[in-house]
């Protein structure tokens, strides 16, 4: 590997670490703080939901030292967690109110994840 090209990936991993700090805060965030519009207890479909947050961020994690391990761990495990998002939650809200969700998601969360990868 020539050293530009390294170079070049030394950057891109440290652009993927700084992002990847974004999700991390937010999700210990939501895994940890109490929700105040809270009215009712969580759900068992809400339990998974966090664990499989919880198991991005770890992934997330381990992609400061092993890249590669660490943003396929925190792709997969986010993939998983979109799909069963659309399912759980979904059909009980409108698509006016999902997209702008699905977008932070999508453009906040998953492109450190898929930057460990590259």
């Amino acid at each position: 590997m020539s050293n530009s090209n390294e170079k070049k990936l030394n950057i891109i991993r440290w652009i993927a670490r700084i992002w990847s700090l974004l999700p991390i805060l937010f999700a210990l965030g939501n895994i940890f703080m109490d929700d105040p519009y809270a009215t009712e207890p969580i759900d068992n479909k809400e339990y998974i939901l966090l664990a499989l947050l919880g198991i991005y961020v770890i992934g997330l994690l381990i992609a400061w030292k092993w890249d590669y391990i660490g943003g396929l761990t925190s792709t997969i495990t986010f993939a998983v967690f979109l799909v069963l998002f659309w399912i759980f939650v979904g059909p009980r809200v409108e698509t006016a109110n999902i997209l702008p969700i699905l977008a932070v998601f999508l453009l906040g969360v998953l492109p450190p994840a898929l930057l460990f990868l590259y």
